[in-house]
């Protein structure tokens, strides 16, 4: 296993990409619409607790092949 990995996000309308390498460990929250981080808890133990309002999702996760 490597100590990064790659995330890549596209807007499937306009093609726009954002990319980011995050380090094993970490994590990433993509959200959008009208969904957004509003708040965080780090805890000792390592737990981190998210709050995520106006969760409404418009459909399903569908799941893609791999470009390669």
């Amino acid at each position: 296993m490597t100590a990064y990995f790659r995330v890549t996000v596209e807007d499937l309308e306009t093609g726009d990409k954002q990319v980011r390498e995050i380090a094993e460990g970490d994590y990433v929250l993509s959200t959008f619409g009208g969904c957004y981080l509003d708040g965080m808890n780090q805890y000792r133990n390592g737990t981190v607790q998210l709050t995520i309002r106006n969760h409404a999702p418009a459909g399903t996760p569908r799941e893609v092949e791999s470009d390669g």
